[in-house]
């Protein structure tokens, strides 16, 4: 067997060119807002407090964006962060440092309801208009228009009693007069 030579590790190489996976992620890095997104979520992002303490926002944004880009599951997500350079590169991972979030935390489980809080929390209020046993073939679209207008402009405690439509219109607005400027 051959010795190998400091081309394994980076920096060294004699022969390379960026891959297509590279260059997407360099372009990527720099079409994302990567700090207006975190702005947006983090009021909403889990604090530390009791269990384990949660992964940073934008490290736990780079990994759901590789995983939705790269059509990989949990667990092939977390192998993919530790076989792939570039991945642990854009997602800001030293393995000298610190291990790849492993897979049971960052996603949430199938079948796990408890764990997505949020998610369940629509679907009870979905079920108000569609209970449980009614058959969606009797369901029209008028049916789901009432629905959605009754949903985005019901008040809610976590947007600080605004309605999902004002959040979101005023985002629009924010963002439509940050360009036009």
């Amino acid at each position: 067997m051959k010795q190998m030579t400091l081309a394994t590790g980076t920096g060294f190489e004699k022969h390379s060119r960026p891959t297509r996976k590279a260059a997407f992620l360099a372009e990527m890095e720099t079409l994302i807002p990567w700090a207006d997104f975190c702005e947006l979520i983090e009021p909403h992002y889990p604090k530390v407090g009791n269990g384990r303490p949660p992964i940073g926002l934008e490290r736990m944004l780079r990994m759901y964006f590789i995983a939705n880009w790269f059509n990989l599951a949990d667990v092939a997500c977390e192998d993919a962060l530790y076989d792939v350079a570039i991945f642990r590169e854009f997602c800001r991972i030293d393995l000298g440092r610190e291990r790849v979030p492993d897979a049971d935390f960052f996603f949430a489980h199938p079948y796990a309801s408890w764990e997505r809080g949020a998610n369940e929390n629509m679907n009870g209020l979905i079920r108000q208009f569609f209970p449980k046993k009614m058959r969606f073939d009797t369901i029209t679209d008028k049916d789901i228009a009432f629905a959605m207008h009754r949903l985005n402009h019901r008040p809610r405690k976590c947007l600080a009693f605004k309605t999902p439509h004002e959040v979101f219109m005023k985002q629009l607005h924010s963002r439509h007069n940050a360009v036009a400027l």
